[in-house]
């Protein structure tokens, strides 16, 4: 920059003359701020107190236009700050099956009254009024499904029930929407080498929300995970539905078991926990001389039941 223009820039002239400058926008700012002046506010509009099986039908005004007259200054905090909505409260309206809800323009304008500062005129509102028409729908109570995609990490078991709270959920709709519509899916829930008891709050899927309302938009699902190990126990096998006459010689008369079982239950699963059954009447009809015994499961905390063999030859004697 050439020596000639840097002096001409910070010289002493230059600064009392940017000085000024400054000062005449400022006051010009502020006197355009506070001259009155003309706005349109869109605000939105919320309704509440609706039951949950009641539904508002057709065109809903989610928001109105207001114009208004304030100073500069007040119509700019409008502008700045989020408006909140005016709210309406249709509780006591909701009174038959059927039937419309009439806000009024006075209403209207007594809600905006309230919404705006004391200094702020309301020149013009968009809606002359609302009105509203409501239906109860069908209520309809449905279990709630899991859509799971889960690993476990390697020697981990489920050790109780996975728990869903709720396990069903009320649905609102037509009597045409509600025919088919009989259980509810959660969002996918994907979990990869789980090995902990783990909780989530998960999203219901709502195929078709405009027909089809719920009552909660989420479940609680908890899954409960422990390490296991693997125990054998040696059994006999129970015969059942066997005439006093008859004999019946089983090869073997006892099998190995084996189980997985969670380290916090090891203790608590007793023998009595486990039987092998051998139904006399079904190896009756049977063409073979070679039957599988039943495996029966007293205890939530086993699982994974293997026998062997997994075939015992019988003889029956009459």
């Amino acid at each position: 920059m050439p020596e000639r223009i840097k002096k001409l820039l910070f010289s002493k002239e230059t600064r009392i003359f940017l000085l000024f400058l400054f000062f005449s926008v400022l006051l010009w700012f502020t006197q355009a701020l506070d001259r009155e002046r003309v706005s349109t506010l869109n605000i939105p509009i919320r309704y509440i107190g609706l039951p949950e099986d009641v539904r508002l039908m057709g065109n809903v005004p989610q928001k109105v236009k207001v114009k208004v007259e304030d100073k500069g200054a007040i119509l700019m905090h409008y502008a700045k700050q989020n408006l909140v909505p005016l709210t309406f409260n249709l509780e006591k309206k909701i009174t038959t099956q059927e039937g419309k809800i009439l806000i009024t323009q006075q209403n209207l304008f007594n809600s905006v009254s309230k919404y705006v500062r004391p200094t702020t005129a309301i020149l013009k509102i968009s809606l002359d009024s609302i009105l509203l028409s409501y239906s109860r729908l069908m209520t309809k109570e449905v279990p709630v499904k899991l859509d799971t995609n889960i690993s476990l990490a390697s020697q981990y078991m489920y050790s109780k029930k996975i728990k869903i709270e709720p396990r069903s959920v009320k649905v609102y709709g037509s009597k045409s929407a509600l025919n088919s519509f009989n259980e509810v899916f959660t969002e996918e829930i994907k979990i990869k080498k789980l090995k902990e008891t783990t909780q989530l709050n998960v999203k219901l899927v709502n195929p078709d929300s405009k027909k089809i309302q719920y009552n909660t938009q989420e479940v609680k699902v908890e899954f409960y995970v422990e390490k296991f190990t693997e125990k054998k126990v040696e059994l006999p096998i129970t015969i059942i539905n066997n005439r006093k006459k008859e004999k019946i010689k089983l090869f073997p008369s006892t099998l190995e078991v084996s189980y997985n079982i969670g380290l916090n239950h090891y203790k608590k699963v007793r023998e009595s926990d486990l039987q092998l059954i051998f139904d006399a009447r079904k190896a009756k009809k049977m063409q073979s001389r070679f039957y599988t015994p039943k495996v029966v499961v007293n205890s939530p905390f086993i699982s994974n039941v293997n026998i062997s063999p997994a075939r015992i030859e019988f003889l029956i004697i009459e």
